[in-house]
This record gives C-alpha cells, sequence and structure tokens, in this order.
C-alpha cells in the first residue's frame, strides 16, 4: 500500500511540474513586439538581414519565444486544406498546418491574436474542424520569419463556434499597404514592421484590390495591389485549394481535381486568407522586397 501511495505521489508531483513549466498566456501576448525592437526595424530599412529576424532573440520575437505555453483558441481554417509538407512514408502529410484565432478576441480585439499551428507530431490536429475551441500545448518555435506554435500534446476541444455566425470568424480589413509599406520606385516593398504584430497569422480580407502578376505551374505565383502598385501582397500556397501538386495525397484532404489558375492580371478582386512571413521567394516570388523576401505574404 505504501509503495502505491508513494507511486500516486510521485504522478501527481510530475503533473504539477509539467503544468507549472506552461505559460497560459494569449496569442497576442505571443505576437507583441516591443517599441524598441519596432524602432530598430524601421531605422534599418533596406539594411535588415536575416540575422535581426531568424531566430528567438531577434527583433521580430519576444521573450515568450522558445517557452512552452498553452492558450485557448477557436479553429480558423480547415486542417485538411494543409499542404504545405511531403507526403512521409505512412502514406500521410508529415506536418499539419492550420490557423487558430485566439477567444480573447471577443473582448480584446482580433489585432495579433492570429497564429499558425504546425504539428508535426501525428498529435490528431488534422481531426479539427473550423469553429473547434480548443486548448493547444506547445512550444513557441518560429521557422525563421514564420511565428507558429509545435504542439506538445493532442488538442482538448472545449467547445464550438458557429463559423457562419460568430463574430470572432470575422476577417480584419486591410490594404496592401498595411502587410507591406512602400519602400522606392517600381513597386518596391518592405514588411509594414509597425503592423507585423496584430497581422502575422492573422484572418485579413482586402476588397476591390487589383490582381498584377501571375504565373503557372504547379505552384502559381500571383500578387495584388490596393494602391496601384506602390506596394502589393503576394499569395504564399499553404492551402491544397491553391496547389496543383498534391495529388498524392490521401483522400480525406481537400485537394483539387482541376488545376488553379490565378487572376487575370488587371482583374478587380477580393481576396482573404491568413498573413504569413516566410521570407525568400515564398513571400516574394517577384523579387519586390528590399532586400529579397523581406515581405508579408497571404
Amino acid at each position: 500500500m505504501l509503495r502505491h501511495v508513494t507511486t500516486l505521489c510521485a504522478f501527481a508531483l510530475l503533473l504539477v511540474g509539467t503544468a507549472a513549466a506552461q505559460t497560459v498566456t494569449t496569442v497576442g501576448e505571443i505576437n507583441a513586439i516591443p517599441q524598441s525592437q519596432i524602432d530598430q526595424l524601421n531605422a534599418l530599412g533596406d539594411g535588415v538581414s536575416s540575422t535581426d529576424l531568424n531566430s528567438c532573440g531577434s527583433l521580430i520575437y519576444n521573450s515568450l519565444c522558445g517557452e512552452s505555453v498553452k492558450i485557448t483558441a477557436v479553429v480558423m481554417s480547415d486542417p485538411l486544406n494543409s499542404g504545405l509538407s511531403s507526403i512521409n512514408s505512412e502514406g500521410r502529410p508529415s506536418r499539419i498546418h492550420l490557423f487558430v484565432r485566439d477567444v480573447v478576441s471577443d473582448t480584446a480585439g482580433s489585432d495579433g491574436q492570429g497564429i499558425q499551428i504546425v504539428d508535426g507530431g501525428n498529435l490528431g490536429y488534422d481531426g479539427l474542424v473550423i469553429g473547434d475551441v480548443v486548448e493547444i500545448t506547445g512550444n513557441v518555435s518560429p521557422f525563421n520569419t514564420t511565428m507558429q506554435i509545435s504542439p506538445t500534446a493532442a488538442p482538448v476541444v472545449t467547445g464550438a463556434r458557429d463559423p457562419l455566425t460568430d463574430a470572432i470568424f470575422a476577417p480584419v480589413a486591410v490594404s496592401t499597404s498595411d502587410l507591406n509599406a512602400d519602400a522606392g520606385a517600381d513597386g518596391a516593398i518592405r514588411t509594414n514592421w509597425d503592423n507585423l504584430s496584430k497581422l502575422r497569422g492573422n484572418y485579413v480580407r482586402f476588397e476591390g484590390a487589383t490582381a498584377l502578376t501571375r504565373t503557372s505551374g504547379s505552384r502559381v505565383d500571383w500578387n495584388w495591389t490596393s494602391d496601384s502598385g506602390a506596394t502589393s501582397v503576394a499569395m504564399y500556397d499553404t492551402s491544397t485549394r491553391y496547389r496543383n501538386d498534391r495529388s498524392d495525397y490521401p483522400a480525406n484532404f481537400n485537394t483539387r481535381t482541376d488545376d488553379y489558375v490565378a487572376p487575370t492580371p488587371g482583374a478587380t478582386i477580393n481576396v482573404q486568407g491568413f498573413v504569413t512571413f516566410n521570407g525568400g521567394n515564398s513571400s516574394d516570388p517577384f523579387q519586390l522586397g528590399a532586400p529579397n523576401g523581406i515581405a508579408l505574404a497571404l
């Protein structure tokens, strides 16, 4: 009996220790960037480099970077649209990418409250649906300039919200200059550092924009502008719905049955999706960034 009691006490202490190691926080606190760091980024201009951005301790992250956290958020994107990862030896994508919005948006507003979740451990995130309210435990583990949480446990579904009627699902209205600032002649752009913490990972909508440039092929690139080309934003194909190279995905994923074709240049368009900062050609396929890659995408 004493052995059993001792074992139970040890187990309880282990649970307490595990819980204590996690910071219960909000997505807004994870995304926050100290004003002094934003000022440094603005002062650097086109002198900004990857060493200023690509790891915990750099200018676009705060002290929660690298920490174990717990958040409560609503699922905003369909995990079965996740299309970034190649198929592994088990016949499934090796990573699932989805976007969530912190439930504190109900009272605090949606600025800064969106983040990407990247499940590389087959923890069950592909079973979630849009509207699930979930407790997520994981590490704040950016991939270079991409802010994300890497889960360390299965999601705990605590409720549901109706994506058709609930205000928490409303996109943030933006223009291209909200994401990427005018950095000079010929359409040069640079990440709008003043808005990075508010918009990265967030669900946004552009209305009445103009399609600029497009490519074709297995991975289509295209971009659009809200101000006659002074600033622009490009698409990043996180979703299977915008990829023409995922015919090997499992049947339950939302892959295309025909090729995706980007809008015709000059067309007036409405676009909505999730803001990403992938860097390099992923964010900046038409090399308009000053320097190249320092641009937000959707």
